[in-house]
């Protein structure tokens, strides 16, 4: 087998574990910010300056995981590329 092919096979391997990590872990995230939305509202004493403030964190997580996959994506079709154009 030529290492190249070796090389594709170990990138495929580690792209389908994050792939699947991943996935895991936007689960369980999911329902975090479910509970922590629950709370939030359950919580009638809580000012709104307080509430947008927690919301907007619960966005900006949300946020900083898409922009986390979408950068491994591209660096990992980049790293790609390099086997299947050389």
């Amino acid at each position: 087998m030529e290492p190249k092919d070796v090389m594709k096979q170990i990138l495929e391997f580690n792209k389908n574990t994050f792939d699947n990590i991943y996935s895991s872990t936007l689960i369980l995230q999911e329902q975090s910010r479910a509970m922590a939305q629950n709370i939030i509202d359950s919580q009638p004493g809580m000012p709104e300056e307080t509430k947008k403030f927690l919301y907007d964190w619960l966005d900006s997580v949300k946020k900083a995981q898409s922009e986390f996959k979408k950068a491994i994506d591209e660096n990992i079709s980049k790293f790609e590329a390099m086997f299947t154009n050389s």
